[in-house]
């Protein structure tokens, strides 16, 4: 305890846009991050490394532990149950409504995963190389890991092989590599059509009332005793009144606050919404006039006295340069991925595809209705088709 953490400190206007901007793009930095070694969770999958040389499916229906194959590559239950978890907590995430059949979903998410197989297996027919990328990927990796010897040891802690994230970050950017040669260079977004994204979707891009405050925090650890509490109560009332008695905030903060984070710099915690503090904090910060000190405000990290330095209401967002490149971009990832559609359909006729598992058979639903993965029987919403 003793660090007053915010939910999220926007870096700009763009950051505090409504709406999801997303696309197939991720690059070979980000994807090294994200399999765990600079502390996500996610792992390469050991299958990617065995898919050169397949073993034969095991064809029991619902059971059946190879559900498809492309180009003799399979695509395995696991690997679909992982995207079916994915998919499940993108709608539930935000608060969508799930309209389509266990069976519509299901085939909807193993035509992405055959989709995705077809591209890379059409890249590599294409004799498309990665290995400049990767090895930069992989030196980036090692330099943020603090060298050889660490970043050994992080592969190491992971399970994780440097053939494992040689295999997968090939994949990824051989991906992102056939896509923009094929789709994205073909797909052009006019600044007129960038003026009639943003006049059209107007609630996108409101910029949320925010706040800009200093604070004080005389923490209370979790658990500690009433008597702590008691303690801690009576510090900050002392710090309320040598306020009163004209002591500046800013420096009382830098003396005073436990908070290690805002302390150094007076206090400042910038600029934020209510949905990035507490309820009780955000309440008396956004009821607390600019220039004026709150009173004794506790939440779970301690007691705080706030002074507010400014209070902006909600905004339009200019659209100036840096959000007609976000947009421009969304609107070509959102092109390509309607074109992705088409292009995988095309490709299915030069390559070699096998499915396995019959549609109702992909997600079972057991009695009562509802799958464990969050799919009813009533349906789900069209999963999103991205790469």
């Amino acid at each position: 305890m003793g660090r007053f953490d915010r939910q999220w400190q926007p870096e700009g206007a763009v950051c505090l846009m409504k709406g999801r901007f997303v696309g197939w793009r991720t690059g070979g930095a980000w994807l090294l991050v994200c399999m765990g070694l600079l502390g996500c969770d996610m792992q390469p999958n050991p299958e990617l490394i065995k898919s050169e040389s397949p073993g034969e499916p095991t064809l029991t229906g619902a059971g059946t532990d190879i559900l498809a194959r492309v180009d003799g590559v399979p695509i395995t239950r696991a690997t679909f149950q992982a995207m079916l978890m994915q998919t499940a907590e993108f709608y539930k995430s935000r608060g969508l409504p799930m309209t389509q059949s266990p069976a519509e979903v299901g085939t909807m998410i193993l035509d992405q995963l055959i989709a995705r197989e077809l591209v890379y297996q059409e890249a590599r027919k294409r004799g498309m190389e990665a290995d400049a990328q990767i090895e930069q990927a992989l030196n980036e990796a090692r330099e943020k890991a603090g060298g050889e010897e660490p970043f050994k040891a992080i592969l190491a802690q992971r399970g994780v092989t440097e053939e494992m994230i040689w295999e997968v970050t090939r994949r990824q950017i051989l991906t992102e590599q056939i896509i923009d040669q094929e789709l994205a260079s073909k797909v052009e977004i006019t600044p007129e059509a960038v003026e009639a994204f943003y006049a059209e979707n107007a609630e996108m891009f409101l910029m949320p009332e925010r706040v800009h405050a200093r604070h004080i925090l005389i923490a209370i650890p979790e658990g500690s005793p009433e008597t702590v509490r008691v303690e801690a109560r009576q510090k900050i009332e002392e710090l309320a009144a040598r306020l009163t008695e004209g002591a500046d905030f800013a420096t009382l903060a830098s003396q005073e606050s436990e908070d290690q984070a805002s302390s150094g710099n007076g206090g400042d915690l910038g600029f934020f919404t209510r949905a990035q503090m507490p309820p009780a904090f955000a309440d008396a910060a956004f009821d607390t006039e600019p220039g004026q000190v709150s009173g004794v405000v506790q939440t779970s990290f301690g007691f705080h006295l706030i002074r507010v330095e400014e209070h902006l209401p909600e905004q339009q967002v200019e659209l100036n340069e840096e959000l007609r490149v976000a947009i421009r971009r969304q609107m070509t990832q959102e092109r390509v991925k309607d074109l992705l559609r088409d292009w995988a359909r095309e490709l299915e006729g030069s390559h070699e595809v096998e499915r396995y598992v019959a549609p109702e058979d992909l997600i079972p639903i057991p009695d009562g209705g509802v799958a464990e993965t969050g799919v009813s029987e009533k349906g789900a919403a069209e999963p999103p088709f991205d790469f």
